[in-house]
């Protein structure tokens, strides 16, 4: 049986303009640790670029077998029909309009689709949920990002028991490294909250809420070396 091809989402589009050394060795090394883990657990990793204007999403639902949502900027408030009201977003319109078009072709052809970080976030948005723009608008949100470029594990997250995301994991509570300042606020419509921050209850995963193969995380089990990351990773390979 031929391995599943997993796309993946690339953190910047081709042009952009700010693709500095830098920045370039942080994506390729972003990257690269997402792809490791897909192959690792049985997959053919393959990079989905940002293109906006060339390419039917449609045409990447025939061939990929599994869509995997990385992490990265945040998805520009005007998606959730809002103004931008935080100072430190980060956002890449390409990345908007590449990505939210693609998660909803899988979606429409019930294609598993996986999703890390900021893609659970896109997620949610393309399917009508929207999102806190910072931490600070949540009340008693505990610090959810990392230092420097360490992915520390940093808080509990508690899981609902019977839900997929448990059963994946082998657990109905982690230990996770979450890096984020954007979180669920609104949950979208074929979506359910199956897990939450012990410390302060902020939304850390969601899956389909009619038992499609579709399953989105907060955290970054890419960057973790554990069992519960490992089984993740083998669901998203068997799709």
């Amino acid at each position: 049986m031929a391995r599943p091809l997993v796309g993946i989402t690339n953190r910047h589009e081709a042009s952009d303009p700010d693709r500095t050394i830098h920045n370039i060795h942080a994506y390729d090394y972003n990257f690269v640790a997402y792809a490791e883990r897909v192959a690792r657990a049985g997959g053919i990793p393959v990079g989905l670029p940002n293109v906006t204007d060339a390419v039917d999403p449609r045409d990447y639902v025939d061939r990929i077998d599994v869509l995997l949502l990385s992490g990265g900027e945040d998805v520009h408030p005007t998606h959730y029909r809002e103004k931008p009201a935080a100072d430190n977003l980060e956002l890449r319109e390409a990345r908007d309009q590449f990505e939210l078009p693609l998660i909803r072709a899988f979606l429409e052809a019930s294609r598993p689709v996986y999703a890390i970080c900021r893609g659970l976030q896109a997620l949610n948005v393309a399917l009508g949920g929207t999102l806190y723009q910072d931490l600070l608008q949540f009340p008693n949100a505990e610090q959810h990002t990392r230092e420097g470029h360490e992915y520390t594990r940093t808080h509990v997250v508690r899981i609902i028991p019977d839900s997929r995301l448990a059963q994946v994991c082998g657990s109905d509570e982690l230990l996770v490294n979450t890096s984020h300042h954007q979180m669920v606020k609104d949950v979208a419509p074929g979506l359910r909250a199956v897990a939450w921050s012990a410390p302060d209850g902020i939304i850390e995963a969601v899956e389909s809420s009619d038992d499609k193969p579709v399953l989105a995380v907060q955290w970054h089990p890419e960057m973790m070396d554990d069992e519960a990351s490992d089984r993740f990773f083998r669901a998203v390979v068997q799709g």
